[in-house]
């Protein structure tokens, strides 16, 4: 039981960072957009999108593989994406 919930921990802790990052660059891009057109923005932008959306996509897999072992039901679990 014990391996069990330090797996969990490192889980949750690995979720929580994901969402932060995908905070991070939601800011990130809100900033940059605001800064005006420029090309090396832009890809900054379309890199931020790229990576938000593997986060995002990997905390939904994870949250539904977890209310699968533990029964738990996360709200706004079914896709709506992640700090937004």
């Amino acid at each position: 039981m014990y391996i069990y919930t330090c797996v969990n921990t490192y889980v949750y802790a690995y979720i929580f960072t994901c969402i932060y990052i995908c905070m991070h660059n939601h800011r990130s891009n809100a900033e940059l957009q605001g800064e005006g057109p420029d090309p090396d923005f832009e890809a900054a932008i379309n890199e931020n999108c790229v990576a938000i959306a593997k986060k995002e996509a990997m905390v939904a897999d994870l949250l539904k593989q977890l209310e699968q072992i533990e029964g738990v039901c996360w709200e706004g679990g079914g896709g709506g994406g992640v700090g937004g």
